[in-house]
């Protein structure tokens, strides 16, 4: 944050860093903007989501179109966050992916295209729930498919390639391949 009186005094002109009165003028003045400007980023940092708390966050949830019905604040949060999401998004996978790590918890989560329209998405830290499901459907096009795979607790778990597990097994030896948990697909 800028030190307003600090800035402001060094920028002086030559003529009058001499005069104290003029210096003292100016700086009443700056600490009124400097205090302004404190008062507004406090404003800015307790109405982030992340940082608001109880009538905050109902106020942020007015903004977002999304009542608090009872949650928790933590709980809350999350929802809101999920909804800001899906208020911006306009079936991107970028956000589909970013709804998904969110709603997940997941960092490892994936996304692929899936011929004609579909995207099929791949976590190996949870298992989604129907709300989840519901939510994941909402932020995608009309036309577009979702299909999810989870593999959690499965040891070894379930990866396509390139990820931190192991893939398909045999017909000879499935015990070769990573444990599949789950997998969804919604019918349009």
């Amino acid at each position: 944050m800028v030190d307003h009186v600090t800035r402001g005094l060094s920028r002086l002109p030559e003529q009058f860093k001499d005069s104290e009165n003029f210096k003292h003028l100016l700086q009443i003045f700056l600490e009124e903007i400097q205090e302004i400007e404190d008062t507004l980023e406090d404003i800015k940092f307790q109405r982030n989501i992340d940082n608001a708390e109880g009538v905050q966050l109902d106020g942020i949830g007015d903004i977002l179109g999304k009542l608090r019905e009872g949650l928790s604040d933590t709980d809350y949060r999350l929802a809101l966050k999920v909804q800001q999401i899906l208020n911006a998004g306009e079936g991107q996978y970028a956000t589909i992916l970013k709804l998904w790590r969110i709603l997940l918890g997941s960092t490892s989560a994936t996304v692929t295209e899936e011929f004609p329209a579909g995207v099929a998405l791949f976590s190996d830290t949870g298992v989604p729930t129907l709300e989840t499901l519901n939510t994941l459907t909402q932020a995608l096009p009309v036309t577009v498919t979702l299909s999810l795979t989870s593999s959690i607790d499965a040891d070894p778990a379930f990866c396509f390639e390139g990820g931190d597990g192991l893939g398909f097994g045999t017909t000879e030896d499935i015990s070769i391949g990573g444990k599949l948990i789950g997998r969804y697909t919604n019918i349009i």
